[in-house]
């Protein structure tokens, strides 16, 4: 039988792809824990921020969808990758005793499925407007294992082409007047609003998905002539402009900068995001001249930074977390530091991810620009040589109530050949009492250096990094977290390097670096508990009245 690292690692996939349907594929796994646990996290992320789900259709391929985007993710490289990664052992289950855990077995599989989320919401922007178009006639092909990513994109491309080579007609006048333009000279032309996320109307007459892949809170403002035809289309969310494109998903020209540029300064739009099908295509701040963008940032100084626009609009901490899981992140919490504070200052926390263990701490930072040295010690560190084996010494660190029981035991042992002050001779004579001295101080020097390296990594990681990212381990699972002033600094280098926020976790940047001489310490309560452990069954045999 083979696990799910030799399943991928030795059977060609398209033996897979071509012998089941997705729910025999399913059900056939032999990693039946992972198949429930993953399921269970598309099941309930799927249907978040995706009216499709609440229609007839959506609820009728509900389960479908479920099953289909499950295997989809299986067999996702990313998904399989996170899985090996967290597929190392885990820490000594003494380690995590002293770190007040219980040992879990099944790290790698729920680090993996905690982070399938984000592939679950990158192929729903990729598929979704291809799928949702499909309704009913997409059941079949989302059930067989055949239905693989390449023909998905394939068939996505020559839908989105076919669109865009449709006869184009005059939609429907129906919705909400935004912005008259006869203000700048263009008579009769308006942008209309549509008062809705997805428009079949709007797209047969511009020749593409009419946004079927809609967002909550989406929302679609047509560019409408004196005659009523639409010539733009561009959706917005929180007065973020996202997609923002022309007939057949064509970038906008310049003749109709004017008609963009009174939008602009609307209380429409707020900043410019983009995103969505083709974002090469969309209109962008940058294809204004310069005069265009100053007299623009005059009065609205956010409108091409559209993650600073989010913090500076926010009312609160919860719509602020709304927008930025909204856009992209996918942050758990933001929480205060401090009491009194200013929404937006430094000491509001937000929360990146929660880890429940060192291990599992150590696989998302790996891959980042953190600096960690032989990570061993955070598993199971080896103690330093200690000066140990002295009897006499040992007993300096035993209680009295010990050391009487063991005078006691001597006395009737030896009878009228006991000597008063001779303890440490009698234990060194008695092979059984002092290899019990001796486990307990090798117990004792064991939890004491893991103690110790344990206060060392909490110290380390609990710093704030020169990026801003620090480790909170006042409540568990331990939340890996950065502060909003520090985030948004972050974003600015992000953007800088044409970066995107799946980018951000590369900019981890802990550093934890091991004492030259290692760690070591004495545990002198671990010695004595397992001290008395040890001597109970010498000093209380069964047999004794």
């Amino acid at each position: 039988m083979l696990n799910f690292f030799e399943f991928f690692d030795h059977i060609d996939d398209s033996v897979i792809l071509e012998t089941a349907t997705v729910a025999q594929y399913l059900r056939s796994s032999q990693e039946q824990q992972l198949v429930q646990l993953l399921r269970n996290k598309v099941r309930e992320e799927l249907p978040k921020n995706r009216p499709f789900f609440t229609t007839p259709v959506g609820r009728k391929l509900f389960d479908r969808y479920v099953n289909f985007f499950t295997y989809q993710i299986m067999i996702d490289q990313s998904f399989q990758g996170a899985l090996k990664q967290g597929a190392n052992p885990p820490i000594t289950r003494l380690m995590q005793i002293k770190q007040g855990l219980s040992p879990n077995p099944e790290t790698p599989i729920k680090y993996a499925v905690g982070r399938a989320g984000g592939a679950l919401t990158h192929m729903w922007q990729q598929w979704g407007d291809y799928f949702v178009s499909m309704g009913d006639n997409i059941a079949s092909k989302i059930n067989s294992t055949d239905y693989t990513p390449g023909k998905i994109n394939q068939e996505v491309q020559e839908w989105h082409e076919e669109l865009a080579s449709q006869a184009r007609g005059k939609p429907s006048q129906e919705g909400t007047l935004a912005l008259d333009l006869g203000s700048i000279g263009w008579k009769g032309w308006h942008w209309l609003s549509l008062d809705k996320g997805y428009c079949s109307d709007e797209a047969r007459a511009m020749g593409h998905c009419g946004n079927t892949g809609a967002t909550k809170g989406d929302n679609i403002l047509s560019l409408r002539d004196p005659e009523g035809y639409a010539h733009l289309t561009f959706i917005v969310n929180n007065k973020m402009l996202g997609e923002a494109k022309g007939r057949g998903n064509a970038k906008p020209v310049k003749r109709y900068h004017p008609a963009i540029i009174a939008l602009l300064k609307s209380d429409w739009i707020g900043t410019i995001k983009g995103g969505g099908y083709l974002p090469e295509n969309n209109f962008t701040f940058e294809d204004l001249n310069k005069n265009e963008q100053q007299e623009i940032m005059k009065q609205k100084p956010h409108m091409n930074d559209w993650f600073e626009y989010m913090f500076s609009s926010a009312k609160d901490n919860k719509s602020l977390l709304e927008m930025l899981n909204s856009n992209g992140f996918e942050f758990e919490n933001i929480e205060d530091k401090g009491e009194k504070t200013l929404f937006g200052s430094a000491d509001k926390q937000l929360i990146i991810e929660t880890v429940n263990d060192l291990k599992e701490l150590y696989e998302s930072i790996k891959n980042s620009t953190s600096k960690v040295e032989d990570f061993s010690y955070w598993e199971d560190p080896e103690p330093m040589d200690f000066p140990s084996g002295d009897i006499k010494d040992l007993l300096d660190w035993t209680p009295s109530d010990i050391t009487d029981k063991l005078e006691a035991y001597f006395k009737k042992e030896l009878g009228d050949e006991y000597e008063e002050d001779n303890l440490e001779e009698y234990i060194e004579n008695d092979d059984e009492i002092k290899a019990a001295f001796e486990r307990a101080e090798s117990w004792a020097m064991d939890s004491g250096t893991q103690g110790e390296a344990w206060k060392d990594i909490q110290k380390q990681l609990s710093d704030t990094t020169e990026n801003g990212f620090y480790v909170d381990f006042s409540k568990h699972p331990w939340r890996v977290s950065i502060d909003l002033s520090d985030l948004k600094s972050l974003w600015k280098t992000l953007e800088k390097n044409g970066e995107s926020l799946d980018h951000l976790k590369e900019y981890y940047d802990f550093e934890y670096n091991q004492p030259y001489n290692g760690y070591s310490d004495f545990d002198k309560d671990h010695f004595i508990e397992t001290l008395k452990d040890e001597l109970h069954s010498i000093l209380n045999p069964k047999n004794q009245a």
